[in-house]
């Protein structure tokens, strides 16, 4: 269970619970509205992670310049938001993946070229399981 904090913008008050702060964006209720909160990148390289738990989980295979984006968690592919030989940008989300009846917006952590998708909407995928590959 996470903490409340009060935190102050321009005078106005708001209640924030952070759901996950291992993902990009941010999952937070604020004032009971859950909303994705996107940190400076400035203060996304100074914090330092207190959990274990990384989403996305990011190989790289040496050698070939290939990044293969994991499942964070098992659940199952709502949406797919790339094709193979697209262009895909850092913050782009890429697909979309239900877990314990929460959607799970996964976005890339890097740039490049959309080379093979292991999946399909509606595919029930396992932790590790390899869903996009980007070069």
């Amino acid at each position: 269970m996470s903490d409340i904090v009060k935190v102050e913008v321009n005078g106005q008050e708001y209640q924030v619970e952070v759901i996950d702060i291992d993902v990009y964006p941010i999952i937070a209720l604020v004032d009971g509205e859950k909303m994705e909160v996107v940190l400076d990148d400035s203060i996304r390289k100074s914090e330092k992670s207190t959990t274990h738990k990384k989403i996305p989980e990011v190989n790289v295979n040496s050698g070939l310049g290939l990044k293969e984006f994991d499942a964070p968690m098992p659940g199952v592919i709502l949406s797919i938001n790339v094709a193979v030989g697209d262009s895909v940008n850092v913050g782009e989300q890429i697909c979309v993946l239900e877990a314990m009846k929460m959607e799970q917006k996964l976005y890339s952590e890097f740039a490049g070229k959309v080379e093979n998708i292991n999946i399909n909407v509606g595919d029930k995928v396992m932790t590790g399981q390899t869903l996009i590959v980007i070069s």
